[in-house]
């Protein structure tokens, strides 16, 4: 055991994030306790989650998010700290941090706005425009990862002889694709049911685009390949086709 972490009550969400943040990032072994005097006389590196602080340890101010057991809109004000987006502030000045980076990498990392809203897109999707992060301007940053390495430096602070892993990351692009092509490669039986069920749709424009295509005026619109391994090849990508063959 690495880190003994005190909290008053555990939970399934916070076994989830403890879990994520120090075993699989940090790479740390840890455990809980709620017993006060345990917490105390332990020798080993300890941080403590909790309303107010009554020892020496680590402490980090503990919102209500990862104790409540239901999902409710959640009253959200951006700050910032070092020049990122931060939520669940807190204004205990013991706090090692100015907010809730445990119940904020949860609400993140569990897409739990998403749970509370009904608003979807027109294939029953969460629209982007609709999340937290898009509507702050920080869709396109990876703020959990900051946030854990203001947690890592707060313990690298405080208990400088532990080891934390230097956590790296690798990126996969990987591509889904469920119909190879729009018009190549289908029976004429099939081509003609489409074009009738177009005609009987008034989609002109599909009509049209067909008649480009099998008069050789224009490529298939799906056949995109060339275009997706110019771009892989540019910025030397590692890439994954997933290809339905039904």
């Amino acid at each position: 055991m690495d880190l003994l972490i005190f909290v008053e009550k555990k939970s399934s969400r916070i076994e989830y994030i403890f879990n994520h943040i120090f075993n699989r990032v940090l790479g740390l072994s840890i455990s809980y306790t709620n017993d006060v005097y345990e917490f105390q006389r332990t020798a080993i590196p300890k941080i403590e989650y909790s309303k107010k602080p009554f020892s020496d340890a680590l402490f980090f101010h503990a919102g209500d998010l990862l104790f409540e057991d239901d999902i409710r809109t959640q009253n959200i004000i951006i700050n910032h700290y070092n020049n990122v987006e931060v939520f669940f502030s807190c204004s205990n000045v013991n706090s090692c941090l100015p907010f809730d980076p445990f119940a904020a990498s949860f609400y993140m990392l569990s897409r739990y706005e998403e749970y509370v809203s009904d608003e979807k897109d027109h294939l029953g999707r969460f629209p982007a425009r609709s999340s937290l992060a898009y509507q702050n301007n920080f869709l396109d940053k990876v703020v959990v990862d900051y946030w854990i390495l203001f947690i890592k430096e707060k313990i690298n602070e405080k208990f400088p002889n532990l080891v934390l892993k230097n956590h790296t990351f690798k990126f996969f692009n990987t591509i889904d694709v469920d119909n190879a092509f729009a018009y190549s490669g289908k029976s004429f039986i099939r081509t003609v049911g489409a074009l009738v069920k177009d005609f009987f749709r008034f989609d002109f424009k599909k009509i049209t685009q067909k008649a480009n295509y099998f008069s050789n005026k224009i490529k298939d619109p799906y056949d995109t390949y060339e275009y997706l391994l110019n771009v892989h090849d540019k910025y030397n990508l590692t890439t994954f086709f997933f290809f339905l063959l039904a």
